[in-house]
């Protein structure tokens, strides 16, 4: 459990700091490297988390029922970042120094 919250945490950092990008140049070159991290990193995940829950006996449904929440976490994590850049003034600049360090 701990496991699927850490990684969960982690893709919502990927994509808040995706959606703070201002720059379209910086989010195709973030974009790529999320792309080429995740795919090892999802196929890691997908393999620990087999090997946890199939000797409890969790079914196909159940074990997509807990994946469903964790490859959502980053789109969310982007909306928040887009939201964050469209507020006005020295308040959006001091939030995304914040969130991208």
């Amino acid at each position: 459990m701990f496991f699927a919250l850490g990684i969960s945490f982690h893709y919502f950092l990927e994509g808040l700091t995706m959606g703070l990008q201002s720059n379209v140049s910086s989010a195709i070159s973030l974009f790529t490297a999320i792309v080429i991290h995740g795919l090892p990193l999802g196929s890691a995940v997908t393999t620990n988390l087999l090997k946890h829950w199939l000797p409890m006996g969790l079914s196909f449904t159940q074990m997509s029922l807990y994946l469903l929440p964790i490859s959502c976490v980053r789109s969310v994590g982007q909306l928040l970042g887009l939201v964050l850049l469209q507020i006005p003034g020295a308040t959006a600049l001091i939030l995304s120094a914040l969130l991208q360090v």
